[in-house]
Protein backbone atom coordinates (compact mmCIF):
# COMPACT_ATOMS: atom_id res chain seq x y z
CA UNK A 1 0.00 0.00 0.00
CA UNK A 2 1.24 3.48 -0.79
CA UNK A 3 0.36 5.70 2.15
CA UNK A 4 -1.89 8.58 1.10
CA UNK A 5 0.23 11.50 2.25
CA UNK A 6 0.22 13.63 -0.87
CA UNK A 7 -2.25 15.94 -2.54
CA UNK A 8 -5.08 18.04 -1.04
CA UNK A 9 -6.32 17.07 2.37
CA UNK A 10 -8.72 18.65 4.80
CA UNK A 11 -6.92 17.67 7.99
CA UNK A 12 -4.76 15.07 9.64
CA UNK A 13 -3.81 13.71 13.06
CA UNK A 14 -0.20 13.15 14.01
CA UNK A 15 1.53 11.99 17.17
CA UNK A 16 5.31 11.95 16.92
CA UNK A 17 7.46 11.12 19.93
CA UNK A 18 11.26 10.88 20.04
CA UNK A 19 11.26 9.67 23.66
CA UNK A 20 13.65 12.25 25.02
CA UNK A 21 11.66 12.16 28.27
CA UNK A 22 9.01 10.06 29.98
CA UNK A 23 7.35 13.14 31.48
CA UNK A 24 4.52 15.05 29.83
CA UNK A 25 4.58 13.24 26.51
CA UNK A 26 1.41 14.31 24.65
CA UNK A 27 -1.27 11.66 24.92
CA UNK A 28 1.10 8.94 26.21
CA UNK A 29 0.98 7.00 29.49
CA UNK A 30 4.04 5.04 30.63
CA UNK A 31 3.47 1.86 32.67
CA UNK A 32 5.80 -0.37 34.71
CA UNK A 33 4.54 -3.05 37.10
CA UNK A 34 6.52 -5.48 39.26
CA UNK A 35 9.71 -5.57 41.33
CA UNK A 36 12.42 -3.45 39.64
CA UNK A 37 10.19 -2.76 36.65
CA UNK A 38 10.93 0.70 35.26
CA UNK A 39 10.83 3.03 32.29
CA UNK A 40 14.01 5.10 32.00
CA UNK A 41 15.47 7.58 29.53
CA UNK A 42 18.90 6.33 28.41
CA UNK A 43 21.69 7.62 26.20
CA UNK A 44 21.28 7.05 22.45
CA UNK A 45 22.19 3.52 21.38
CA UNK A 46 22.97 4.37 17.76
CA UNK A 47 24.36 7.38 15.91
CA UNK A 48 21.02 8.36 14.39
CA UNK A 49 19.08 8.52 17.67
CA UNK A 50 18.13 11.39 19.95
CA UNK A 51 15.83 10.11 22.69
CA UNK A 52 15.57 6.48 23.81
CA UNK A 53 13.47 4.93 26.57
CA UNK A 54 14.41 1.65 28.24
CA UNK A 55 11.38 -0.49 29.15
CA UNK A 56 12.40 -2.94 31.88
CA UNK A 57 9.91 -5.64 32.94
CA UNK A 58 11.79 -6.21 36.21
CA UNK A 59 12.34 -9.45 38.11
CA UNK A 60 8.78 -10.53 38.90
CA UNK A 61 6.86 -13.19 37.02
CA UNK A 62 4.17 -11.08 35.42
CA UNK A 63 6.35 -7.97 35.41
CA UNK A 64 5.70 -5.59 32.55
CA UNK A 65 6.68 -2.26 31.06
CA UNK A 66 5.40 -0.24 28.15
CA UNK A 67 3.54 2.79 26.95
CA UNK A 68 0.07 3.43 25.55
CA UNK A 69 -1.99 6.25 24.14
CA UNK A 70 -5.67 6.47 24.99
CA UNK A 71 -7.09 2.99 24.40
CA UNK A 72 -10.01 4.48 22.42
CA UNK A 73 -8.09 7.05 20.38
CA UNK A 74 -8.21 5.36 16.97
CA UNK A 75 -11.17 4.12 14.99
CA UNK A 76 -9.57 2.41 12.04
CA UNK A 77 -12.47 2.95 9.61
CA UNK A 78 -12.91 6.67 10.26
CA UNK A 79 -12.26 7.73 6.67
CA UNK A 80 -8.60 8.45 7.34
CA UNK A 81 -5.63 6.38 6.20
CA UNK A 82 -3.57 5.30 9.20
CA UNK A 83 0.18 4.80 9.34
CA UNK A 84 2.07 3.83 12.49
CA UNK A 85 5.85 3.56 12.62
CA UNK A 86 7.94 2.54 15.63
CA UNK A 87 11.65 1.90 15.95
CA UNK A 88 12.67 -0.37 18.79
CA UNK A 89 15.71 -2.31 19.89
CA UNK A 90 15.04 -5.91 20.82
CA UNK A 91 16.21 -7.31 24.19
CA UNK A 92 19.78 -8.57 24.58
CA UNK A 93 18.47 -12.06 25.38
CA UNK A 94 15.68 -13.87 23.56
CA UNK A 95 12.68 -15.22 25.40
CA UNK A 96 13.16 -18.84 26.47
CA UNK A 97 11.57 -21.52 28.64
CA UNK A 98 13.27 -20.26 31.81
CA UNK A 99 12.82 -16.52 31.38
CA UNK A 100 9.81 -16.10 29.15
CA UNK A 101 8.46 -12.83 27.83
CA UNK A 102 6.41 -11.47 24.96
CA UNK A 103 6.71 -8.24 23.00
CA UNK A 104 3.89 -6.33 21.31
CA UNK A 105 4.04 -3.12 19.31
CA UNK A 106 1.52 -1.31 17.14
CA UNK A 107 -2.14 -0.47 17.54
CA UNK A 108 -2.97 -1.77 21.04
CA UNK A 109 -5.63 -1.10 23.65
CA UNK A 110 -3.71 -2.56 26.61
CA UNK A 111 -0.13 -2.90 27.83
CA UNK A 112 -0.97 -5.28 30.67
CA UNK A 113 -2.95 -8.05 28.92
CA UNK A 114 -3.65 -9.14 25.37
CA UNK A 115 -5.43 -6.37 23.47
CA UNK A 116 -9.13 -6.82 22.78
CA UNK A 117 -8.80 -4.71 19.65
CA UNK A 118 -5.61 -3.97 17.76
CA UNK A 119 -3.29 -4.39 14.80
CA UNK A 120 0.21 -5.16 15.98
CA UNK A 121 3.41 -7.18 15.86
CA UNK A 122 3.93 -9.87 18.51
CA UNK A 123 6.85 -12.09 19.53
CA UNK A 124 7.66 -14.85 21.98
CA UNK A 125 10.15 -17.68 21.50
CA UNK A 126 7.67 -20.59 21.64
CA UNK A 127 5.29 -19.30 18.94
CA UNK A 128 5.91 -19.18 15.21
CA UNK A 129 9.51 -20.39 15.65
CA UNK A 130 10.49 -17.11 17.29
CA UNK A 131 9.46 -14.99 14.30
CA UNK A 132 7.41 -11.81 14.43
CA UNK A 133 3.70 -12.37 14.01
CA UNK A 134 1.41 -9.78 12.42
CA UNK A 135 -1.85 -9.79 14.38
CA UNK A 136 -5.23 -8.26 13.60
CA UNK A 137 -7.56 -8.61 16.55
CA UNK A 138 -11.20 -7.50 16.87
CA UNK A 139 -13.32 -8.07 19.97
CA UNK A 140 -10.88 -10.73 21.20
CA UNK A 141 -10.81 -12.75 17.95
CA UNK A 142 -7.56 -12.66 16.02
CA UNK A 143 -6.01 -13.41 12.66
CA UNK A 144 -2.29 -14.22 12.71
CA UNK A 145 0.09 -13.86 9.78
CA UNK A 146 3.65 -15.15 9.82
CA UNK A 147 6.02 -12.34 8.82
CA UNK A 148 8.85 -14.75 8.14
CA UNK A 149 11.20 -12.46 10.09
CA UNK A 150 13.03 -13.98 13.07
CA UNK A 151 13.59 -11.76 16.09
CA UNK A 152 17.30 -11.10 16.64
CA UNK A 153 18.79 -9.87 19.93
CA UNK A 154 19.94 -6.28 20.45
CA UNK A 155 18.82 -5.21 17.00
CA UNK A 156 17.23 -1.92 15.94
CA UNK A 157 14.00 -2.80 14.16
CA UNK A 158 11.56 -0.50 12.38
CA UNK A 159 7.97 -1.74 12.56
CA UNK A 160 5.30 -0.12 10.43
CA UNK A 161 1.56 -0.69 10.13
CA UNK A 162 -0.80 0.83 7.56
CA UNK A 163 -4.59 0.58 7.48
CA UNK A 164 -6.82 1.77 4.65
CA UNK A 165 -9.53 4.37 5.13
CA UNK A 166 -12.45 1.98 5.55
CA UNK A 167 -10.57 -0.35 7.90
CA UNK A 168 -10.83 -3.39 5.66
CA UNK A 169 -7.14 -4.11 5.03
CA UNK A 170 -3.97 -3.77 7.09
CA UNK A 171 -0.34 -4.09 6.00
CA UNK A 172 2.76 -4.80 8.05
CA UNK A 173 6.34 -3.79 7.23
CA UNK A 174 9.61 -4.60 8.98
CA UNK A 175 12.62 -2.43 8.14
CA UNK A 176 10.67 -0.99 5.19
CA UNK A 177 9.97 -4.41 3.66
CA UNK A 178 6.37 -5.61 3.28
CA UNK A 179 6.01 -8.78 5.34
CA UNK A 180 2.27 -9.28 5.96
CA UNK A 181 -1.26 -8.17 5.23
CA UNK A 182 -4.69 -9.02 6.59
CA UNK A 183 -8.33 -8.46 5.64
CA UNK A 184 -9.92 -10.19 8.64
CA UNK A 185 -10.44 -9.23 12.28
CA UNK A 186 -9.38 -5.63 11.76
CA UNK A 187 -11.05 -3.66 14.56
CA UNK A 188 -13.36 -1.07 13.04
CA UNK A 189 -16.65 0.56 13.87
CA UNK A 190 -18.19 1.80 17.08
CA UNK A 191 -16.92 -0.01 20.16
CA UNK A 192 -13.85 -1.39 18.41
CA UNK A 193 -11.59 1.60 18.95
CA UNK A 194 -7.96 1.08 19.88
CA UNK A 195 -4.80 3.01 20.73
CA UNK A 196 -1.10 2.63 20.02
CA UNK A 197 1.95 1.65 22.06
CA UNK A 198 4.46 -1.08 22.85
CA UNK A 199 5.01 -3.47 25.74
CA UNK A 200 7.09 -6.28 27.23
CA UNK A 201 5.37 -8.82 29.49
CA UNK A 202 7.14 -11.55 31.50
CA UNK A 203 5.41 -14.86 32.20
CA UNK A 204 8.28 -16.88 33.71
CA UNK A 205 11.64 -16.35 35.37
CA UNK A 206 13.24 -13.84 37.74
CA UNK A 207 15.78 -12.24 35.40
CA UNK A 208 14.92 -8.79 34.10
CA UNK A 209 14.25 -8.36 30.40
CA UNK A 210 14.52 -4.98 28.67
CA UNK A 211 13.71 -3.49 25.28
CA UNK A 212 14.15 0.07 24.00
CA UNK A 213 12.05 2.41 21.90
CA UNK A 214 13.68 5.14 19.82
CA UNK A 215 10.56 6.84 18.40
CA UNK A 216 7.05 6.44 17.12
CA UNK A 217 5.25 8.36 14.39
CA UNK A 218 1.49 7.90 14.10
CA UNK A 219 -0.43 9.64 11.32
CA UNK A 220 -4.03 9.60 10.13
CA UNK A 221 -4.65 11.53 6.90
CA UNK A 222 -8.14 12.55 5.81
CA UNK A 223 -8.64 13.35 2.15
Amino acid sequence: MEFANEGPRSRYYRNYCDFETIIDQPGILFTATGVAAANTVVAPLSADQIGVVSFDAGTDVGGLAGYLSSAVLARLNNGGTWKLEQKLRTPSVLSDGTNTYSLRAGFLDSVSVESTDGVFFRYTHSVNSGKWQFVTRANGVETITDTGVTVVISTDTKLQIQVNADGTKAWGYINDVAVASSITNIPNGAGRETGFGAMILKTAGVVARVFHVDYHDVVCVFK
